[in-house]
């Protein structure tokens, strides 16, 4: 095999690369300022989470109590339907009663009145 031609290399040659080394790791490198910087940032950052988690606590405590004000206006309405059914049953009651007794009275006193409207009532 034929040796190649290579350059001797000479210690100040040496010492140049591993400066230049050193340089372009330096240039990558954070220096303290930079971490300074980045520490406020972070800080920063912190208190901005903060403020967040606690502007999602008081989120979480208003939507519970608008479920709490939905259940309680559900079971309200709920109620007043029930009422309201219960009350329209008893005045149709009332009514078929009452036409009832009108035709009863109409049939005793011998009156001429046209019941069909009476029905219409019902």
């Amino acid at each position: 095999m034929p040796k190649k031609n290579q350059k001797n290399m000479t210690i100040d040659d040496l010492a140049v690369m591993v400066a230049e080394g050193f340089n372009e790791m330096q240039e990558t490198m954070a220096t303290k300022e930079n971490i300074k910087r980045l520490e406020g940032y972070i800080g920063s950052l912190s208190a901005d989470v903060n403020i967040l988690k606690s502007d999602v606590s008081i989120l979480k405590a208003d939507v519970s109590g608008l479920k709490k004000d939905m259940n309680r206006l559900n079971n309200s309405v709920k109620n007043y339907l029930e009422l309201s059914d219960k009350r329209y049953l008893e005045l149709r009651q009332t009514n078929a009663m009452l036409v009832k007794y009108i035709k009863l009275i109409i049939a005793k006193t011998k009156i001429s009145v046209n019941t069909k409207d009476l029905e219409s009532i019902l």
